[in-house]
């Protein structure tokens, strides 16, 4: 089936939001802590009312990670997401910091001494293959931390949990390949990023598997929104089980072939969107 996600009527109930996560480095390239340096935690997050309902920023580990308002098109995804980046951009600039977007880093051992350092996965999620609670990450190395690329599908309230599994099958296999392709990281996954990582929420479902890769590129950004409302309209159509080991190990080996030819059966082709894959 081919599924040109440019030419989706897009559903106005489909909402698509996220909370990524930054690193903070100095003007030396070293990785800086955000603990004490940026206000916020999880439960109570800091809105930035200076863009508007639904933008906010919280520190979580020695990370940064923001909120931006659901949206409805991908003009407004890419938007919001740019504008809080540069937003959080000038807020570390005053302190003389930098905003990487990396997946994963080795923190000095300077800038995890704050116990809140050490506190990893505020709640458990879910393994969408398996069907059961992921293990806790666990880490030989302590100084490793990574960041999160966290995608939400809201709309979806009368949703049956095996639909919302599906859904998140559906989003391994297309947002899942792109990531394998177009993120060069393979540290996270020593702590985070398991296939078909995910909670279930009122609303719909929040997707846990790919790492920040798609905010380094407007187009990514963008092609991540469209790919998200392409699995929502769509999970329905395709036997998402079948497809378990194919992704398990696509993942597992971080298998570019398998990816394209994947993306390929679906009819997704990157290239339709201006990006060179020739040498991924």
């Amino acid at each position: 089936m081919s599924l040109n996600v440019h030419q989706l009527k897009q559903p106005s109930k489909i909402l698509i939001g996220a909370d990524p996560e930054v690193f903070l480095k100095n003007p030396e390239g070293q990785y800086i802590s955000a603990i004490g340096r940026f206000k916020g935690t999880k439960n109570q997050p800091v809105p930035v009312r200076s863009l508007g309902k639904g933008y906010a920023v919280q520190v979580d580990n020695v990370l940064l990670e923001y909120n931006v308002p659901a949206a409805t098109n991908g003009t407004k995804w890419v938007a919001s997401h740019t504008s809080m980046l540069e937003h959080l951009r000038k807020i570390a600039g005053d302190q003389g910091l930098l905003i990487s977007i990396d997946a994963a880093a080795h923190m000095p051992d300077a800038e995890i001494e704050n116990p809140l350092a050490k506190v990893f996965g505020c709640e458990p999620d879910f393994d969408a293959w398996n069907l059961e609670i992921n293990r806790p990450p666990h880490c030989t190395n302590p100084n490793l931390r990574s960041a999160g690329g966290h995608i939400h599908v809201g709309g979806l309230h009368n949703t049956k949990d095996m639909d919302k599994v599906s859904l998140v099958r559906y989003m391994d296999m297309l947002i899942g390949s792109i990531s394998v392709l177009f993120d060069p990281d393979t540290q996270r996954k020593e702590l985070y990023g398991r296939p078909g990582a995910m909670r279930f929420k009122e609303y719909g479902i929040e997707y846990r598997t790919v790492s920040n890769f798609w905010l380094k590129d407007q187009a990514l950004t963008s092609i991540v929104y469209d790919l998200a409302v392409t699995a929502a309209k769509s999970y329905e159509r395709i036997n998402t089980q079948k497809y378990k080991e194919v992704v398990i190990g696509m993942f597992r080996n971080n298998d570019k072939f398998v990816a394209k030819n994947l993306l390929n059966e679906l009819g997704v082709n990157p290239a339709n969107w201006g990006l060179n894959v020739a040498n991924t």
